[in-house]
């Protein structure tokens, strides 16, 4: 790589990168700092003698991950200081972690203590196997365990957290346990430890026993002063003070029965308690609204205000506080097919028109 002898922390990052990642199969991030002739940290820009650059590899290696680097001017043949760590300032090493690697298996603990173990299995197991092994190989676990693994900072090697769901258990679960395997080597024969880094139980079993989550359509609640979603024009919108609540308020009549004259189209409503004319928004029969004539608490008349549609039909007010309650009894409007014109020049690849004639129809279909 080519680099200025000014060139930032991302500039290195940029030119070495490809080395790190081709070599380690790992991602790295690039810091510097400048020192003073005394290998002290400085921001004094006359003080500036020396570019410490420091390089960390995102994933656990184990081991150095380069021996040595060189650095010539490409515009001269004068060479230039580039020293490795431990070279200019004694005590600096490359560090790392022993990385992750062989196997472990799940201990399982029940509520007594007693416990069973999975089989042995590689660190880079994936998550549907591991709960198969809990599943089939743990005492009272048949499809009782789901796992969720996860690499800490993007690298297997770096470590993993398991996380085991349980479901349908009765009571709480004991304590289950990550252990290091021991295994032997397939050609010495040597026993030889699984994991080199212990791992540890990051969350402790619950006291709670959660069950699956129920799904929102088959809840019901009893609220007297329920919250409602309020739009206008379509767009959400909030309530004065946030709170959009409403009473149930209980009918205190009811629509007992109803009259249909089918020469005047005159509709009269009989009941209890029935609603002021001022409490009502619109009469409906037979897919027409009713325009009101009269109104007291026992007996409302209405005509019609256009011809009625066939069918069975209940007589029904709406006030704004809602529905009416009715108890009353459908009533039938007769209708008939009187006349069908150009049935005789059907064609059969379809595009024909046909006229029905006759009473009762509906005002509007949708089809």
């Amino acid at each position: 790589m080519i680099l200025n002898d000014d060139a930032t922390a991302a500039e290195f990052k940029t030119g070495v990168k490809g080395y790190y990642a081709a070599v380690w199969k790992t991602d790295i991030d690039v810091t510097m700092k400048w020192l003073d002739v005394n290998g002290v940290a400085t921001n004094v820009v006359l003080d500036q003698v020396e570019r410490c650059y420091t390089i960390e590899l995102k994933k656990l290696i184990g081991q150095m991950s380069s021996q040595t680097m060189t650095a010539t001017r490409d515009n001269s043949s004068a060479a230039i200081n580039f020293d490795m760590p431990g070279d200019a300032i004694p005590g600096e090493v490359q560090l790392s972690k022993p990385p992750l690697s062989g196997h472990i298996f799940i201990r399982c603990v029940q509520p007594d203590n007693t416990f069973s173990d999975t089989r042995e299995f590689w660190y880079t197991d994936k998550q549907e196997s591991i709960a198969a092994f809990i599943n089939e190989d743990c005492y009272g676990m048949n499809d009782k365990a789901v796992v969720k693994t996860d690499k800490f900072a993007g690298y297997q090697e770096n470590g993993i957290d398991i996380m085991i769901h349980f479901y349908g258990l009765n009571s709480k679960p004991g304590q289950y346990q990550i252990k290091s395997a021991v295994v032997k080597d397939p050609f010495t024969g040597d026993k030889q430890s699984g994991v080199q880094t212990a791992g540890s139980v990051m969350t402790s079993a619950s006291n709670n026993i959660y069950y699956p989550s129920i799904p929102f359509e088959m809840l019901r609640t009893k609220e007297t002063m329920p919250q409602v979603q309020l739009t206008v024009g379509g767009v959400p919108a909030a309530c004065h003070g946030l709170n959009c609540d409403y009473n149930y308020i209980a009918a205190t009549g009811s629509i007992t029965a109803f009259t249909f004259n089918t020469g005047s189209n005159l509709i009269t409503i009989t009941g209890n308690a029935l609603p002021a004319q001022t409490e009502i928004e619109d009469i409906t029969f037979a897919d027409s609204k009713c325009k009101i004539g009269s109104a007291t608490a026992q007996q409302i008349t209405c005509t019609l205000v256009r011809v009625p549609t066939m069918g069975n039909w209940v007589a029904t007010i709406k006030t704004f506080k809602g529905k009416f309650p009715s108890t009353a009894s459908p009533q039938a409007v007769a209708g008939s097919i009187t006349q069908v014109n150009n049935l005789d020049t059907i064609n059969v690849l379809g595009g024909n028109i046909i006229k029905f004639t006759g009473v009762g129809f509906a005002h509007q279909i949708k089809g």
